[in-house]
């Protein structure tokens, strides 16, 4: 069965899965879509800031070694494989 080529970005609250989205970078379109993603991932996590709420942002990339396609990044460090540190907070705007 072929991989789907679509990159994927999740948002977990509260260890809840919140929003799903996949975009297709073949589209001419993806670029405004990314952004838009983006948006509404950014607007979440402040959601989940304000009300006090572990938060977990996920992308994935099928095009990158099984080891490497997925990035976490968040509050939520159990939902995390190996966390790591960022030593600066990510830029949720």
């Amino acid at each position: 069965m072929p991989r789907d080529p679509r990159l994927r970005f999740r948002v977990w609250v509260a260890a809840e899965l919140v929003d799903e989205a996949w975009l297709d970078t073949s589209n001419p379109d993806s670029g405004e879509l990314f952004e838009r993603i983006r948006a509404r991932h950014s607007q979440l996590v402040e959601q989940a800031e304000r009300a006090g709420q572990l938060w977990l942002v996920e992308s994935y990339d099928p095009e990158k070694p099984v080891h490497q396609a997925f990035q976490r990044v968040g509050t939520d460090v159990d939902g995390m494989v190996a966390p790591q540190p960022l030593g600066f907070s990510p830029d949720t705007t």
